[in-house]
């Protein structure tokens, strides 16, 4: 994250003996709109940016008298004088709403205040005599939103060590990295990591600061771990393609796999309780974040150093009241604004019952270190698919499953005597949070990684082929504040009546859930990637996009193929987008200060034509700006 000054305004007042001009009456009226900025280019981008509410302005008159309105639920307020205010000239106070977490956004110079669609900056003045009315637009930003067009995605194959005979050799791509506009098969691929670097891995994190990628360990049956064990964080510079472990995560499990034992089928148990789960960096580059399966504890390493001996803290993650202590299980985390998101599920083992599943995103608070409360908890019991039954002996379900060591034999009354099926187990993998606040949320599916693709019968199961069952979920804000799941009707439904969903584009011919449980965001782009089995037609995994606003997605045309070897099971990792740090912007206004009191007031003119100097912290000029015709300036 860039610091506090990407946004900041400076504004300087020069004295004066000239009086204002008086205004005529019968004023009019102005129109504010205040909008989350994201891509820094002094525009409001109406498809990125949306209205911010609840955001307070105020409009003052040359006399210090002022009245207070507040933005709707699409960013706007009205402001009228009547017969509070007069005088023609006002000055617009925008103010902020989260101090700290929010900062000024980007503003553009502008000879006049004709164009809602340029920004303005938190302070602008206004001309309202004889009746004219005004519209202008402002905006906030988070610099951790930012990211630069066409940035690059990254990820990890999955790579099997089963059939013990033919094991993928340790030279194969694990972490590889691509341009958000690549499309096809392994299409503009860059490999940056293989086998022998990373083994297994699943939570991915990207350091913008030091401009390093994190990968962290993962148990999946069938595969294998990297040189770090169950515990490792992997370091991979992606400039020089060379891996390091950073870390090694402590208490993460002591299960190792063996494949020549029925194909790796006890390391099955232990899918999603122990190694890592998700891996995330502050936007600071500060602090990596991760979750241990095993303890079930979300660890924080110092992400600034090329190796870490030790971690900083570490914080239970507290059972959110599932049906058995040894049910809460999470997995996934999100950053946004200044907070930490954990998420996870109750996964209903110790009961067997699918009323017992839940999915819960608990609040922590990165400077009390402190666990701060809960913002979803929702049940996942609800109709995801069609099911199909045929032919006779198939099972592949319509809803979430609670999570077992067996495969099963039946599944909703039918008999599953078939090797194909689907039977997803929840994973709470991954979050993110939209610029309108809404939360979108990766599940992977845990019976897909702890069976497989093809899978020969043993003494304790018949033969399976897997199919991902995984999904992408959008949840809103309820009447009590807590996000509420798509599914469960909290969100635009741009599915079916039957099928609620914000997100109908993850599908593929039959395959109606085809996500792998990976996310990425960049704000600045109209699309939202995801890890996906079959992301276009054809037997494999990669990473599908579908549209932020209506969830759609052409299948044969929106994906980028990247992995064969799991076939229709999970064989990709966590994504993450490489976004570069937020530019800054120092400005905004020379005016002729007549009474001297370090205030802007409506009726003091600009200066224009001042020549404004800009040095750094050794006194060298670095920049020069001329005041336009409003006594602008801006150094971006």
């Amino acid at each position: 994250m860039a610091s506090a000054l990407s946004a900041s305004l400076a504004v300087t007042g020069v004295a004066s003996s000239v009086l204002p001009a008086a205004a005529d009456s019968g004023d009019g009226n102005a129109t504010i709109r205040v909008v989350r900025e994201v891509n820094a280019n002094g525009k409001w981008d109406q498809a990125l940016e949306p209205g911010m509410s609840g955001v307070s302005v105020v409009l003052t008159d040359d006399k210090g008298r002022s009245i207070t309105g507040t933005t709707q639920a699409d960013g706007t307020v009205k402001l009228t004088p009547g017969n509070s205010l007069g005088g023609g000239k006002y000055r617009v106070e925008v103010k902020n709403p989260d101090k700290g977490v929010l900062f000024p956004g980007f503003a553009s110079p502008r000879s006049d205040l004709i164009d809602p669609t340029v920004l303005s900056s938190n302070v602008e003045f206004v001309d309202l005599s004889g009746g004219k009315n005004v519209e202008i637009t402002t905006s906030f930003w988070s610099p951790e939103d930012y990211c630069q067009k066409n940035a690059m995605l990254v990820t990890a194959c999955m790579n099997p060590t089963i059939p013990p005979a033919d094991p993928a050799p340790d030279s194969k791509r694990t972490l590889t990295s691509f341009p958000y506009n690549a499309r096809g098969e392994y299409d503009q691929l860059t490999d940056l990591a293989t086998t022998a670097d990373t083994g297994t891995v699943w939570g991915i994190g990207y350091n913008k600061v030091t401009k390093q990628i994190f990968s962290g360990a993962y148990a999946k049956r069938g595969t294998k771990y990297g040189p770090g064990g169950a515990g490792a964080i992997y370091r991979t510079d992606p400039a020089t393609k060379q891996t390091t472990v950073f870390t090694r995560v402590p208490n993460a499990g002591s299960t190792g796999h063996n494949p020549n034992a029925n194909m790796d089928e006890a390391f099955g148990l232990v899918v999603g309780k122990q190694s890592l789960g998700d891996v995330d960096v502050s936007p600071d580059g500060k602090d990596l974040y991760v979750v241990n399966l095993h303890d079930r504890r979300l660890y924080r390493y110092d992400a600034t150093q090329p190796t870490a001996a030790t971690y900083k803290a570490s914080y239970p993650i507290k059972d959110p009241g599932c049906a058995a202590p040894g049910d809460w299980r999470p997995s996934g985390i999100g950053i946004q604004d200044g907070k930490v998101y954990v998420g996870g599920v109750c996964s209903a083992q110790s009961t067997g019952s699918k009323a017992d599943l839940r999915a819960v995103v608990q609040v922590f608070d990165p400077v009390t270190g402190q666990f701060t409360g809960t913002v979803m908890d929702q049940p996942l019991n609800y109709k995801r698919m069609d099911p199909s039954y045929e032919p006779a002996g198939r099972c592949f379900g319509s809803t979430w499953y609670p999570w077992s060591n067996v495969r099963p034999n039946t599944q909703d009354g039918h008999q599953c005597t078939e090797a194909n099926m689907q039977n997803p187990e929840p994973i709470l993998s991954d979050l993110l949070f939209e610029t309108n606040g809404d939360m979108v949320v990766g599940f992977g599916d845990r019976f897909s990684d702890r069976t497989g693709w093809q899978l020969p019968g043993s003494d304790d199961a018949r033969p399976t082929t897997t199919f991902e069952g995984g999904d992408i979920n959008r949840a809103c804000r309820g009447g009590n504040h807590m996000f509420v799941l798509d599914g469960n009707g909290g969100c635009t439904n741009n599915g079916t009546p039957e099928i609620k969903e914000f997100y109908p584009g993850d599908t593929m011919g039959m395959h109606q859930e085809i996500s792998e449980g990976g996310l990425a965001l960049s704000k600045v782009e109209t699309t939202i990637p995801f890890t996906a089995m079959d992301p276009i037609p054809k037997t494999g995994s990669g990473v599908r996009w579908v549209d932020r606003t209506t969830g759609n997605a052409n299948p044969a045309t929106d994906g980028n193929y990247l992995n064969d070897t799991f076939g229709k099971s999970r064989g990709i990792a966590d994504l993450e987008v490489m976004c570069d740090e937020a530019p800054l912007q120092i400005g905004n206004r020379v005016w002729k200060d007549l009474d001297e009191d370090g205030i802007q007031d409506p009726g003091e003119e600009p200066v224009v034509g001042a020549t404004v100097n800009l040095y750094d912290a050794d006194g060298n000029k670095i920049g020069t700006a001329v005041t336009n015709e409003r006594g602008e300036y801006y150094f971006d």
